[in-house]
């Protein structure tokens, strides 16, 4: 079901599937994240994707923080569901990007 699609970066896609398409236990990102998504470009490689055209596995991570805010941003229109991890993750991010700004003022 995916409802949310659109063209952008495969961090999109990854934090769809990990909010809406997995039953993730309370220590899924401390555990579980980075394994996925190392998972993640090695499938593709193996089924014959140039991973030189992919973002970093480093670029990759800081690229889903932004999906995860951007996916929940479009599920407080409809009605967040999924894994409970996304809300704290989602502040957590937000905290970083208002932290970065007031460090450079």
């Amino acid at each position: 079901d995916f409802q949310y699609i659109g063209r952008g970066p495969p961090s999109k896609d990854l934090a769809y599937f990990f909010v809406c398409g997995m039953d993730c236990e309370d220590d899924f990102e401390q555990c579980r994240e980075k394994e996925l998504v190392k998972f993640y470009i090695n499938e593709l490689a193996s089924n014959g994707v140039d991973v030189s055209l992919l973002p970093s596995f480093d670029e990759l991570m800081k690229s889903l923080d932004i999906a995860y805010c951007d996916l929940y941003r479009w599920m407080c229109g409809w009605g967040v569901w999924g894994n409970s991890f996304l809300p704290n993750r989602v502040e957590r991010c937000l905290d970083e990007v208002v932290q970065s700004i007031s460090l450079e003022s």
